[in-house]
């Protein structure tokens, strides 16, 4: 439960009750209260004033903006509908006058208070203060790639989207990828996160939706990456740049390529031609998967057919033929010619 403090005693403002006394108090602080309980605190009116006690007026947050008191009545919570009447008697320390309120809803209330005397003639309003009360988790869901808890693909990185709403209002959306990766989203009531880092298996993806009070709610989607290196019995080459067939025009000709295995790569080699020397693909440490752009050597003018092999950790060597096979038009000769003057 929160506190707001009614008081300021550097700067008191009396508010007239019918020039018979003065209510000094004067609403200061905004709050954030919890449970929708709220305890406020004032400075109490002076012995000679003969106060019989106070009017707690509440309503919604417009009504600050007014000072009359219909703005605030027939407001309910559980201590009764608005104003509640608080008798000094009922005070546990007159002196220092205090009031808890619970039952109110989520929502941004509006506060003030006033004093009346035994003829029951009451103050002007005070000064009001405004507190905004949430007890209630946010809702959040995830519609984009799909609404069901599950998902799958054959793309190593998804892109996921979806909304979110409180009572109050949204602080955060932040994510985890329980095989690796988090981060915070973009946006609140519609987020979204783009190029979550997928692994092999089942990637179970947490967004939670935190609300300005700190209560949290999330939502999950499990997206199974299925390798293409999964699908294989042995080693295979995902793709060749810039195609199967291209002209170059320098030595030497620069190549990408793409190669995985379920079971992780142990050597690449290429060589020029279907009989020529192997020549090694230099990998830093084996992986399911091999990407690299490298220079091919030994090609000369002409068609050069280039050729691969893959070993994986098993020791399945794979040859790829067909479209798997790179060819590269090589021309690094300058064109020659006569010029005839008559």
């Amino acid at each position: 439960m929160k506190t707001c403090f009614l008081t300021n005693n550097k700067n008191k403002t009396p508010l007239l009750l019918s020039l018979l006394f003065s209510l000094i108090v004067t609403f200061l602080i905004p709050c954030l209260a919890q449970a929708g309980q709220v305890r406020f605190t004032w400075d109490p009116n002076p012995p000679e004033d003969e106060i019989e006690g106070y009017r707690l007026y509440f309503g919604t947050v417009s009504s600050c903006e007014v000072s009359t008191v219909g703005s605030f009545l027939g407001i309910s919570s559980t201590k009764g509908a608005s104003p509640i009447s608080i008798p000094v008697s009922d005070l546990m320390d007159p002196n220092n006058p205090g009031y808890d309120m619970d039952g109110l809803s989520d929502g941004t209330w509006c506060f003030r208070l006033a004093a009346y005397n035994n003829a029951l003639e009451e103050s002007e309003l005070s000064s009001p203060v405004s507190m905004v009360i949430d007890d209630t988790a946010p809702l959040i869901s995830i519609t984009s790639p799909t609404a069901s808890p599950v998902y799958s693909t054959m793309d190593n990185r998804i892109s996921i989207g979806g909304t979110s709403s409180d009572s109050v209002c949204i602080g955060s959306i932040t994510w985890e990828n329980s095989l690796g990766g988090s981060g915070t989203a973009s946006g609140t009531a519609d987020w979204s996160q783009d190029n979550i880092a997928l692994q092999a298996g089942d990637n179970v993806i947490t967004f939670a939706a935190r609300d300005c009070e700190g209560h949290v709610s999330t939502a999950s989607l499990t997206v199974t990456y299925i390798s293409p290196c999964q699908e294989a019995s042995g080693p295979i080459v995902i793709n060749t740049l810039p195609n199967t067939y291209f002209n170059a025009d320098s030595i030497p000709p620069r190549i990408d390529v793409d190669f995985c295995d379920a079971d992780g790569l142990k050597n690449i080699s290429y060589r020029v031609g279907n009989t020529g020397n192997w020549m090694p693909i230099f990998l830093e440490i084996a992986t399911h998967s091999y990407k690299t752009d490298f220079a091919v050597t030994g090609c000369s003018d002409g068609i050069n057919e280039i050729y691969f092999q893959v070993t994986d950790k098993l020791n399945n060597v794979y040859e790829p033929t067909g479209t798997d096979t790179l060819t590269i038009l090589l021309d690094t000769t300058l064109p020659t010619g006569t010029i005839n003057i008559e």
